[in-house]
C-alpha cells in the first residue's frame, strides 16, 4: 500500500471517530456540567410528556427556571420552597430553598415572575428543584 494512501485511510478513520464521540455526546463533561434556560411550563411539559427522556435531560442539570409564583411554604422539615404554575390543575413545579435564603422567599408574591438557579432532581408528583437561589435582577 502506498504511504500516501495510509495517510489518507488514517486521516478519514480520525475524522470519523471524532465526528461519532462529538456526535454521541462523549465529550468528556459531567451532567452536573450542563445548563439549560427553560420555563416552568416547558419543564413540567417535558416531564409530563416523557419522565425518562426529561429525566435524562434536566435530572441533576443545573437549571435557571422562569415562572409565576402558585404558593410560598414550607415543608415538613421546615425547608422554605416555592411552587411554580404549570397548565396542571393539580402538579407543579417545586423550587426548595436554603434556610439562608428564608428572608428572600418571604418577600415574594402569588403570581410574580421569578427566576431561580436550581439543581433538577426529577419529578415524583410534581417536578423537583433543589438548591435554589434567586437570579439578580429580580
Amino acid at each position: 500500500m502506498k504511504p500516501g494512501r495510509l495517510l489518507a485511510i488514517a486521516f478519514t478513520g480520525a475524522l470519523v471517530f471524532s465526528w461519532v464521540w462529538l456526535g454521541f455526546g462523549f465529550s468528556g463533561r459531567s451532567d452536573s456540567s450542563r445548563a439549560a434556560n427553560i420555563t416552568a411550563l416547558k419543564l413540567f411539559d417535558a416531564y409530563d410528556a416523557n419522565q425518562a427522556s426529561a429525566d435524562k435531560m434536566y435530572k441533576g442539570a443545573t437549571l435557571a427556571v422562569s415562572g409565576n409564583v402558585d404558593r410560598i411554604s414550607n415543608d415538613p422539615d421546615d425547608v422554605p420552597y416555592v411552587t411554580l404554575m404549570t397548565n396542571s390543575a393539580t402538579r407543579r413545579v417545586v423550587a426548595r430553598f436554603p434556610e439562608e435564603t428564608r428572608r428572600d422567599v418571604t418577600r415574594l408574591y402569588r403570581r410574580q415572575w421569578i427566576t431561580v438557579s436550581c439543581h433538577g432532581a426529577g419529578m415524583q408528583s410534581d417536578v423537583l428543584l433543589n438548591d435554589c437561589r434567586f437570579e439578580k435582577n429580580q
